[in-house]
Parts: C-alpha cells; structure tokens; sequence
C-alpha cells in the first residue's frame, strides 16, 4: 500500500483505491493537499477506476466534495471513472441533497461491490449502486 499524508493507497484486481487518513475532510488547503497527492498518485498510472473508499470519513467539506468533482473531470479525460464506497449515512445525504449520487458518481456499498461492478464512464448512472 502506497501511503501519503492524506491519502492511503492501494492497487487492486486493475483499480487503484484511495481511503483518507483524516477523518473530518474540511479546509481548502486540505481540500489541495489531496488533489495533489491524488495527482501524484496517477501520475504513470491507468487504472480501469478510482475507487474512493469512504470508511474512516466522518465529515466533508464542499471544497473537498468539489476536488473530488474536479479529480473525477481530469480523469474522465483519460476515461478513467471515479466511483465512491462505504459513504456514512450523513456523507451519502449530502451527495444525494446535491445530486451527485448517481449522476456524477456511481456509489457502493462497500470496495468488494465496487471492484465487481462494471467500469461505467456515462455522466448519468441507471441505478445507484448504495442500500440504505
């Protein structure tokens, strides 16, 4: 597992999955700290997806849910789709409040069900992938 200050990494069956070591993800410079160390990570990579694995995050920011927005953007140009996992109830409700939940980002349960699903790049998903 490759680790950053912000970020932990590891690649798996041709993904690569990020999950954040800080558990409040609130402030632009940490909003830029993970854009780059993000940056840094894909730099020579071309994973079939970016899954990012929500499990230690408790609260986000908009400048953090907005790097995500521009990290999925950089990466769609490179047909590389960014999906989200293990999102807390409160987290899930603020990307369904702000139709990111299906629309920009295809959302799973877990890193396992994100793994299994099919690499979709399409702006608008059919279904969300998250039980409640």
């Amino acid at each position: 597992m490759n680790e950053y200050r912000y970020i932990q990494a590891e690649k798996k069956a041709h993904s690569m999955i990020i999950c954040f070591a800080e558990q409040n993800l609130e402030g632009e410079t940490l909003a830029e700290c993970i854009r780059l160390e993000i940056d840094q990570l894909l730099q020579g990579e071309s994973p079939d997806k970016l899954i990012v694995d929500f499990t230690n995050v408790r609260r986000i920011s908009s400048l953090v849910i907005s790097t995500l927005l521009l990290v999925r953007q950089k990466l769609s140009t490179r047909r590389i789709p960014v999906v989200l996992c293990s999102l807390p109830v409160p987290i899930l409700e603020i990307y369904r409040t702000l139709q990111l939940a299906g629309t920009q980002f295809q959302v799973f349960d877990s890193v396992n069900d994100a793994l299994a699903a099919p690499t979709v790049l399409d702006s608008v998903y059919p279904d969300e992938q998250m039980e409640d």
